[in-house]
């Protein structure tokens, strides 16, 4: 938590900088925008502890299989939440593909690990809480309205900060003071600060062209990507069948395709217009969409 805490605030160090030095349009704090970061921010932080006492009872391994559950599931929650139409037969197919070789991979080639009721609750647990900041973070690009994506990334790093400050001081504080920065230690922690900040800003640019269920099936193809290309490599890592699994997904991914939008949103003025008064979408995100309506129409 100590170094998510540095990487938070340097974040939010370099984008004021470059904000008051006329390098990048960044949105000041603003409560009504505040309020959604909150929640976003909260069930990240809150997603972050879940996945640290999964691994406690399980491995990375087995967080592949869980993860490898997400785009299909984020598939299903944009049909009823984002008025997304469902993936059509070759996109469900390449999603069973994907689930299916991450699945084959873990039981034949690796070792898959889940000890004990509470590392399956946590596993559970982290992945319905990354389908929620999947489709709430695409509800946050599309419906709060903010200058550029820097504002996305000053807003999500800044009010990281506390929670996760919170978190460290829940059970890592005794060890905070036995931490030794040496100047490697230190020009590595800067360093990995930086491309944060480029993974940050990247992550939301994805986030706000690209649907939930994509953007969730880019993150997994990263992880995938470099776990075919280990275990193609190097022997000691896989086996014909493990390495032909993991084939299997990056195949599956090449074939997804984008589901478009339900054909009555298309022509709508805002995504909000069609969602029903009893949706589940928070208030400040309905009154911020309007808001976003009325300054279009301007």
């Amino acid at each position: 938590s100590l170094v998510s805490i540095v990487q938070f605030g340097l974040c939010t160090l370099v984008i004021l900088v470059l904000k008051h030095g006329g390098y990048i349009e960044c949105d000041a704090l603003d409560m009504h925008k505040i309020k959604p970061y909150m929640v976003y921010n909260l069930a990240f932080v809150v997603s972050i502890y879940a996945n640290m006492k999964a691994l406690e009872g399980s491995n990375v391994d087995t967080v592949i299989v869980f993860r490898s559950c997400v785009p299909l599931a984020l598939s299903i929650l944009e049909w009823m939440f984002m008025n997304r139409e469902l993936p059509d037969l070759r996109s469900a197919l390449a999603l069973g593909m994907i689930l299916l070789g991450a699945t084959g991979y873990v039981f034949l080639d690796s070792a898959f690990k889940l000890n004990g009721w509470a590392a399956y609750s946590w596993l559970t647990t982290w992945t319905m809480l990354l389908c929620f900041l999947m489709v709430f973070g695409k509800m946050i690009v599309d419906q709060v309205t903010m200058q550029s994506m820097w504002g996305n990334v000053y807003y999500t790093n800044c009010l990281s900060i506390v929670p996760m400050m919170c978190l460290g001081l829940s059970g890592e504080a005794q060890t905070w003071a036995n931490v030794q920065m040496t100047s490697r230690a230190t020009v590595f922690l800067a360093l990995s600060s930086l491309v944060g900040i480029g993974l940050s800003y990247t992550g939301w640019e994805c986030r706000g062209a690209l649907s939930a269920t994509t953007y969730g099936l880019v993150g997994l193809m990263c992880k995938l990507l470099p776990a075919t290309v280990n275990a193609l490599i190097w022997d000691k890592h896989a086996s014909l069948a493990g390495g032909l699994c993991l084939v299997v997904c990056l195949m599956g991914g090449a074939m997804y395709k984008q589901a478009p939008l339900r054909p009555e949103v298309k022509t709508a003025k805002s995504p909000l217009d069609n969602l029903p008064e009893t949706s589940p979408c928070p208030s400040f995100l309905h009154e911020e969409g309007e808001q976003k309506t009325r300054t279009d129409d301007e």
